[in-house]
């Protein structure tokens, strides 16, 4: 994670850009996403890889908080 890389941060400025009624909707439909990702993840057998997911789930929606999602 750590510093933002140029198309982070390029991404994350256009991203500004997009109305307010439509980050939203986008953010809405991500978090519902990430969540139902996570319940299923809970049924999972191999221990590693849902920590794994886990972490990229986590990473995900820290990205979406930088966004200011």
């Amino acid at each position: 994670m750590g510093a933002y890389t140029y198309d982070e941060h390029g991404a994350i400025e256009k991203f500004s850009a997009v109305p307010r009624e439509c980050r939203f909707y986008i953010s809405h439909a991500v978090r519902n996403g990430l969540t139902r990702i996570l319940v299923s993840l809970s049924s999972a057998s191999d221990r590693r890889l849902v920590r794994e997911l886990e972490a990229h789930v986590y990473r995900i929606a820290a990205d979406l908080e930088k966004a200011g999602l």
